[in-house]
């Protein structure tokens, strides 16, 4: 149940907290009051999408947060909450926030959840049904939706497409090995003869780098043999040598130190020193002799370079690492080629498995929907009834496609007729109904989903009553009024037969303060109720026979309990 529900800096909603109690709650007011704005609100908190748009003007975010009583009935409600951390949980408190940069949060309990998380325990808080969802009755497609939930079907559907989708991967993967091997059949000897460029040249990772360097030496070997001897020659080749001059400060502060201790400490630099150049001359003659002042060698260089470039520039990558990584692709390839029939046998083999399951699964799922459309058909009838269709039929014509067609939802396809009035034939909804008898064909689907298949507390209608008047709109409100004594129902009318029945009377308005437009309203009592009835019969004036027949209607509600 939801005991209440906050907007804040909502459309054009500053701030409202709305208590809403068991049975049934009607919220009534002039068009345009926020109605409307309210249930959008509600949706948030049911996992709908959120936009910056519906931020307040002149505000950064916008919060919506509601509060559910929860019965340990719900099993898959608490599962859900105990997975998150939440347990044992009887009020939950859920809020959502929206920002300007788009961004938003959910909290449940004061724990932060994604949006799937709000969208997968939603359905066992609030379900919401609006003209659009009327609309939505129109498309043939959503026939299939309401006959598997009236089922209980759903999680079956689920198993039916998840081997689906198993069946149809597997069934490409056929098709695309079939089409690669016919492929590679086709450019066995190109794919072999690529192999064998790229492998007689037997390239190494990382050595297009080396020789790149090889080649900056060899081009330059002459002038680095200048540099690097004359360096050479200045350490310790020559007569004044540095090495030489550096020996003779080593003997002169040797001596020096046998005359003041002192200064042993630069007779060790001086070693050092020494020591240091020996070992630069020794490292700087070993790199004279390994310089390849041969010319060929640059040769070389340039024609191993040339042909990894042409192989790059052949296989469209950039990199030695590239091309290695094309060998690899052309070798798995060509393995393909090595028993291709017993890999095909193996995977069709497989096919046929799910084929059979998949075939029995339809014929299963098709049996148990025929069995659901069937009492459907009869109940809607039922309720139809009482809603004033006095000889309506309501059949959904049932046809089975071919698995392999039928896709992720089955063989089977549904379309509902109806035929409102006797001696007419039926015929589908969108060629025949009309807003009100949309209005009250959803009205009997939901009632009967929510008697055998829900597991929400509470359902809300937003205007589903549009389109109708007089003996009908009492019909539908008595509906209304049936469904809430077993759940929680809010309703946004503006049928006084409608509201006349409600447990919970709350009236919507639209002022304006300080220049700006908010959003308010009042919890009627009885005086107040009789108001706002009178107000909705008469219109713009309220005159004493409103108020006499508002409270007339009152009375008779009350009467009939």
């Amino acid at each position: 149940m939801l005991k209440q529900l906050n907007i804040t800096d909502f459309a054009i909603i500053d701030d409202l907290t709305i208590p809403f109690k068991e049975g049934l709650n009607v919220l009534t007011g002039e068009t345009g009051a926020g109605k409307s704005i309210i249930v959008q609100a509600l949706a948030l908190i049911a996992g709908g999408r959120a936009s910056p748009t519906l931020i307040r003007t002149g505000s950064e975010c916008a919060v919506v947060s509601a509060e559910f009583e929860v019965g340990d009935y719900n099993k898959g409600l608490l599962s859900i909450l105990s997975s998150i951390g939440i347990d044992g949980c009887r009020n939950l408190k859920i809020e959502r926030s929206i920002t300007r940069s788009g961004k938003g949060r959910v909290v449940i309990n004061g724990v932060s959840v994604s949006q799937g998380v709000l969208k997968e325990i939603s359905p066992y808080l609030v379900e919401i049904s609006s003209q659009q969802e009327s609309r939505l009755l129109l498309d043939e497609a959503s026939h299939l939706d309401v006959i598997d939930r009236y089922g209980l079907l759903l999680k079956e559907r689920e198993a039916y497409r998840d081997l689906y989708i198993q069946w149809a991967d597997l069934k490409r993967k056929i098709e695309e090995t079939r089409e690669r091997l016919a492929s590679i059949r086709e450019r066995e000897e190109f794919l072999r003869h690529e192999l064998s460029m790229i492998d007689a040249l037997a390239l190494r990772p990382g050595e297009e780098e080396e020789l790149e360097k090889e080649r900056l030496v060899a081009k330059n070997s002459a002038r680095l043999l200048e540099l690097v001897g004359g360096a050479e020659s200045s350490l310790i080749s020559s007569d004044d040598s540095i090495s030489s001059r550096l020996a003779s400060v080593l003997r002169s502060l040797e001596e020096a130190a046998g005359l003041d201790p002192s200064l042993s400490e630069h007779v060790s630099t001086a070693e050092a020193a020494l020591v240091s150049i020996e070992e630069l001359s020794r490292d700087i003659s070993g790199y004279l002799g390994r310089l390849n002042l041969d010319p060929s060698r640059l040769d070389e260089i340039e024609e191993r370079l040339y042909s990894i470039q042409n192989l790059k520039k052949r296989f469209g990558v950039d990199s030695i690492e590239g091309i290695l990584k094309k060998r690899d692709a052309i070798e798995e390839d060509l393995s393909l080629l090595e028993n291709p029939d017993v890999k095909l046998e193996g995977m069709e083999e497989e096919l046929e498995e799910i084929e059979l399951k998949l075939s029995r699964l339809a014929g299963r799922l098709s049996l148990k929907r025929d069995a659901a459309a069937k009492r459907l058909a009869s109940q809607v009838r039922e309720e139809l009834v009482s809603l004033g269709f006095k000889n309506a039929l309501f059949i959904p014509a049932h046809t089975k496609l071919d698995y392999k067609a039928g896709g992720e939802r089955g063989i089977d396809r549904f379309l509902f007729l109806i035929s409102p009035n006797p001696g007419e034939s039926p015929k589908p909804l969108s060629e025949i109904a009309s807003l009100g008898e949309l209005s009250r064909v959803l009205l009997s689907v939901k009632s009967l989903i929510a008697k055998y298949a829900s597991g929400a507390g509470v359902y809300v209608f937003d205007e589903i009553d549009v389109g109708v008047g007089g003996a009908v709109a009492e019909m539908v409100g008595i509906k209304l009024k049936e469904m809430s004594a077993d759940r929680q129902v809010i309703v946004i009318t503006h049928l006084p037969q409608v509201a006349s029945l409600a447990d919970h009377h709350i009236a919507v308005r639209k002022e304006e303060k300080r220049g700006r437009v908010v959003v308010s309203f009042s919890a009627l009592d009885e005086d107040g109720r009789v108001r706002e009835l009178a107000r909705m019969l008469a219109g713009v004036e309220v005159t004493k026979t409103a108020i006499a027949h508002a409270r007339e209607m009152l009375q008779k509600r009350n009467q009939d309990g």
